[in-house]
């Protein structure tokens, strides 16, 4: 009966053995990997990180092998938005609630696409489409038809692979109130999973676009 009490000993020593250099190796990678998360995002400014749990519900979590190739994936899609030569889409749908010499109160969406082509989508983790809608107040028609004033702004994507979420936004008029700029700020939000270490990630951006009568 020892015997056999010293042998199922032995086997727990040798299984619990062999598993602890694994979890040893797996703690190590996650703590060199928070640190490298760390570096890129004080070194870069282009993304913050939190922890996992604070992720809400429903958000993608984006798979990478290395930081490394996120950091890769940041500088790509950086660059492709600082592109001049980046053909954007605008597609404004107006909705006018009469004419009248008084202000009478519109809507419009400004739209544009945040890819070059398909392929480049799903290497990134910006949305394939996002939109700005204006609900302003105008006087006049057609060729005389000029801003009073702009009531709302917000903003929204496709919500994938990340979820666009707005803080600020900001409008100036041009062309004797003809037109107006909008200036939207925020943050995309993601999930970030490198190798099975997993966590949250917002990467702040700031989008200008110009909606005309």
């Amino acid at each position: 009966m020892e015997k056999l009490l010293f042998i199922l000993g032995l086997s727990v020593v040798l299984v619990s053995s062999s598993f602890t250099p694994a979890f040893a190796e797996s703690e190590s990678f996650s703590e060199n990997t928070k640190e490298e998360l760390i570096q890129l995002e004080q070194e870069t400014g282009a993304v913050e990180f939190f922890d996992i749990s604070e992720l809400p519900e429903g958000i993608p979590i984006l798979e990478f092998d290395s930081v490394e190739e996120l950091q890769k994936t940041i500088e790509y899609a950086r660059s492709i938005e600082k592109n001049e030569n980046f053909d954007k889409v605008f597609t404004p749908i107006s909705k006018d609630s009469g004419f009248s010499i008084m202000a009478s109160t519109g809507t419009a969406r400004i739209q544009w696409y945040t890819a070059e082509n398909w392929d480049y989508i799903y290497k990134i983790y910006l949305p394939s489409t996002m939109w700005i809608d204006l609900t302003y107040t105008y006087t006049g028609s057609g060729s005389t038809k000029k801003f009073s004033k702009i009531t709302k702004v917000t903003s929204n994507s496709t919500s994938f692979p990340s979820t666009w979420i707005q803080e600020t936004k900001s409008t100036s008029f041009y062309d004797s109130n003809r037109g107006v700029t909008v200036k939207i700020a925020g943050y995309h939000l993601l999930g970030v999973s490198i190798k099975g270490f997993n966590v949250g990630a917002k990467f702040p951006e700031t989008y200008t676009k110009k909606y005309h009568f």
